[in-house]
C-alpha cells in the first residue's frame, strides 16, 4: 500500500513539473510588447523658393579705363532716369556675309567690319522717327568729344544720312565710308537733332579686302579686330 501511495505521489509530482514547463514555454513564446513610439509629424513641404528675375541688362556707356569696343552700342550724354534715344542699333552690309547683315537691332550683337565704300544700313530701335541722323567719323579715342558743337562742324571726309521711317516701320539710313579715306577704326554717331546720343566703334577695310567673306570669315576678322581694338 505504502509502495502504491509512494508511485502516486511521483505521477502527481511529474505531472505538476511537466505542467509548469509547458506554462514556460506558453510565456517565453508569447510575443514581447513592443515600446509604443510616438507618431513623428511629417515635416511640412518647403515651398520652392521664387527664381529671382533676370536683372535688366545695363546699357553700354564709355568708361575711360576700358575703351570702346567695337559693335557695341555705346550710350553717349544719357540722361538719368530717361530711357536711352536708340535702344538697340543692326549694322548691315552690301558686299560680304549673308545672315550677318540680318541680324536684329542689338546692343553687343552688331556686324563692326565693313570695307570703303561699301554701304553700310543702320536700323535704329528708337521712338524718334523723323529726328534722327548718323555720321561716320575718324575714331575719337575720347568719345566725350562728341558734342553738339562737334557735330555742327562735321568734317568733309564724313559720312551722313538721315535715319527715316521706312515702308516697313523701321528707323532706317544707308551710307558709305568714301574711298579717299584710310582703312582703320571709324566711330558711326548717331545724334537726335544735333545732340549725339549713341556711338558705335567699327572697322573699315580698304575696298575688296573682304569682298564676298562668308559669314564666318567676317566673324573671324571680327574676332581679331576686337583684339586690336583694345589697344586703342
Amino acid at each position: 500500500m505504502r509502495k502504491l501511495f509512494e508511485i502516486t505521489l511521483i505521477l502527481v509530482m511529474l505531472f505538476a513539473l511537466v505542467a509548469c514547463k509547458t506554462t514556460e514555454t506558453l510565456d517565453a513564446n508569447e510575443p514581447a510588447q513592443q515600446p509604443e513610439v510616438a507618431p513623428v509629424a511629417e515635416p511640412e513641404p518647403v515651398a520652392a523658393a521664387p527664381e529671382p528675375e533676370p536683372e535688366p541688362k545695363g546699357l553700354p556707356v564709355f568708361d575711360p579705363l576700358k575703351g570702346v569696343l567695337p559693335g557695341v552700342l555705346y550710350q553717349l550724354n544719357p540722361v538719368e532716369g530717361q530711357e536711352p534715344v536708340v535702344r538697340a542699333v543692326s549694322l548691315s552690309g552690301n558686299r560680304a556675309g549673308d545672315e550677318i547683315n540680318k541680324r536684329e537691332p542689338s546692343i553687343d550683337n552688331i556686324r563692326f567690319v565693313f570695307e570703303l565704300n561699301e554701304w553700310i544700313g543702320i536700323t535704329a530701335d528708337s521712338d524718334k522717327t523723323d529726328s534722327l541722323f548718323a555720321v561716320i567719323l575718324p575714331h575719337a579715342k575720347d568719345p566725350n568729344f562728341y558734342t553738339e558743337d562737334s557735330l555742327q562742324a562735321i568734317p568733309d571726309n564724313a559720312s551722313y544720312v538721315n535715319l527715316d521711317l521706312t515702308e516697313e516701320g523701321k528707323i532706317y539710313g544707308e551710307t558709305y565710308i568714301y574711298d579717299f579715306n584710310n582703312p582703320g577704326f571709324y566711330d558711326i554717331v548717331i545724334a537726335d537733332n544735333a545732340k549725339p546720343v549713341a556711338l558705335i566703334l567699327i572697322k573699315a577695310f580698304k575696298e575688296k579686302e573682304i569682298e564676298n567673306f562668308s559669314d564666318s570669315q567676317l566673324e573671324k576678322y571680327m574676332t581679331d579686330a576686337a583684339l586690336e581694338a583694345k589697344s586703342l
